[in-house]
């Protein structure tokens, strides 16, 4: 019964401790992924101008000279604004089409994300512009629509070819709002961290006002924090409108991660808990089965048998509850963590490395719980056991 319990909190020990470890492994491959976009030196502030009952034109203008105020702040290098900051989620007009190119079966458009931002929001965020040119102060509502594209979007429709000059429609064609595409840019990170790349437009603020959008700003190195100049602005601006959050930009993304951080914690103090217990176990079983073997231990060596013969002897058997429960938990970890595919992204759940460092780890503990009891048992005097017995 007692191997049996030791064989089985190895095998729960096992499960958690390669759970955790993977959650580990995805957390630092999330933290290290390219996401297209760059943080450093970056901070945001959300705005909502239903606060304040602004109209079109009061809430435009509003915005520009924000932005115009807050480039002149001292450190700051570049700022816009979005109406998502990264990883804001995705929004969308529904389907759209283009000329030329036939919708999915079934499906009257294209799946296709927007975002509403202002000049100056790609490099802020240092998002390569990679053909034609950048969303302008020109891109009013009495010129023609336009829109920056991703990468990803502009290879899906008009592969091997230039993208600018080219029109999308929202909805069917002859029917929606034809948008002309004037700038291409690298596919970031829309939504999640692993994502499929969608297809994805920018359109300039002034053409496609919102009430509700992130400010964006980029400082030097050692310019230090802008909340008090930022807030000096907006008060000067309208002293009744609330700044509903201004923090740096890496900090607003770590909830984004908190998944991970949360899977990876939990599991790995429950596995720490489950090998305190495994160990522990594994000792006071070895123990008590040598406490029953005294005798015959004294006997072996009263015979000649070397204490490395008795070690060995004891730690081969001492090993046996372990080594099944390691093995049991190692083909219940192999079945389990293909379900954590959506968890541990950017890592296989049948990681090698996490894999043999956990089962490397726990033979080195199980093997020196049973050695510490076999080797006081080597040593003991035979003719002072023989008599004890």
């Amino acid at each position: 019964l007692r191997s049996t319990l030791v064989a089985g909190q190895m095998a729960g020990t096992v499960i958690l401790l390669i759970a955790a470890g993977l959650f580990l492994r995805a957390l630092r491959s999330l933290e290290t992924l390219d996401t297209g976009w760059s943080t450093e030196g970056v901070q945001v502030a959300s705005f909502d101008l239903e606060y304040g009952g602004y109209g079109r034109e009061q809430g435009l203008n509003f915005y520009n000279e924000l932005v115009d105020r807050v480039r002149e702040l001292p450190g700051v290098e570049a700022a816009g604004l979005a109406r998502k900051p990264p990883l804001g989620g995705r929004s969308s007009f529904g389907g759209i089409n283009v000329a030329g190119v036939e919708a999915p079966q079934g499906r009257d458009g294209f799946t296709a994300y927007l975002n509403t931002v202002t000049p100056g929001y790609f490099e802020t965020l240092d998002i390569a512009l990679l053909q034609g040119r950048d969303i302008s102060d020109a891109d009013t509502e009495s010129g023609r629509s336009v829109a920056v594209i991703n990468q990803a979007m502009a290879q899906r429709f008009w592969p091997g070819d230039d993208a600018i000059g080219r029109r999308f429609h929202l909805g069917q064609v002859g029917e929606g709002r034809a948008i002309e595409v004037v700038g291409v840019v690298e596919n970031v990170k829309y939504s999640r961290l692993v994502e499929e790349t969608p297809n994805f437009y920018y359109l300039p603020l002034r053409q496609w006002p919102n009430a509700q959008m992130t400010l964006h700003l980029r400082t030097a190195a050692g310019a230090g924090n802008l909340a008090p100049g930022l807030r000096r602005i907006v008060r000067e601006l309208d002293a009744g409108l609330p700044i509903l959050s201004i923090l740096p930009l890496d900090e607003a993304l770590e909830v984004f991660l908190l998944p991970q951080r949360m899977a990876a914690w939990v599991t790995g103090i429950m596995g720490f808990i489950g090998l305190l217990l495994g160990a522990v176990g594994i000792y006071g079983v070895t123990a008590f089965a040598i406490g029953q073997r005294t005798r015959e231990i004294g006997i072996r060596v009263a015979l000649g048998a070397r204490t490395s013969d008795v070690v060995r002897m004891m730690a081969w058997q001492g090993m046996i509850a372990p080594l099944a429960g390691m093995g049991a938990g190692l083909a219940i970890a192999f079945a389990v963590t293909r379900f954590l595919v959506s968890l541990i992204p950017g890592v296989s759940p049948v990681d090698p490395l996490t894999f043999g460092s956990v089962i490397a780890g726990l033979f080195g503990i199980a093997l020196f719980a049973i050695l510490l009891p076999a080797g006081r048992a080597a040593r003991l005097d035979p003719s002072a056991t023989l008599r004890s017995e």
